[in-house]
């Protein structure tokens, strides 16, 4: 057990390094998504499948991206103590912490509806009363669920965390 968590312990060490070091050593660049501009939106820190990279911001945050639509392709529940959907989300797994997401099924949808999310990297689990929750569509429904442990969530702030509420221009590379 000791040896799994030295091992994750390390691969996370090396996540936050800016640079590594190649065999001459010298420094090796790092693996950066750039959109068709040239901009870079981050490095690259893993694949769920190819043309779709994880993404970790320079502000720490991290996203998973579709090359070819330019759009953050990750999905999350939003759960309101509102009955309208209105005021602070909230997710429920750990996983989404220091993520950016969407909690539509459809990426085009969230972008164009404006419901891009994040949930910070240091949020605490809390335990409130839910009363509505948007569905894969967006659609506001009624969800009542009494003592719902969760971690608050809200609208994406390009300035907290590096990630646009806009389509990136593509073609987007990894460079």
């Amino acid at each position: 057990m000791k040896h799994k968590i030295f091992i994750a312990a390390m691969a996370i060490a090396a996540l936050l390094l800016p640079m590594e070091i190649n065999a001459k050593g010298k420094p090796a660049s790092v693996p950066l998504l750039k959109d068709a501009n040239g901009v870079t939106i981050g490095r690259v820190i893993g694949m769920d499948t190819v043309g779709w990279p994880y993404v970790l911001t320079d502000r720490g945050y991290r996203t998973l991206f579709r090359l070819g639509t330019g759009m953050i392709y990750i999905n999350a529940g939003a759960n309101y103590e509102s009955i309208d959907c209105t005021g602070v989300a909230y997710q429920g797994s750990a996983r989404y912490l220091g993520a950016v997401f969407s909690p539509a099924l459809q990426d085009t949808l969230a972008y164009a509806a404006g419901a891009i999310l994040y949930s910070p990297g240091d949020a605490k689990r809390v335990t409130v009363d839910i009363n509505s929750s948007l569905d894969g569509n967006l659609d506001c429904v009624p969800y009542v669920f009494p003592d719902y442990s969760g971690y608050p969530a809200y609208p994406n702030d390009p300035e907290i965390t590096g990630i646009n509420n806009t389509v990136y221009p593509t073609r987007m590379i990894i460079e």
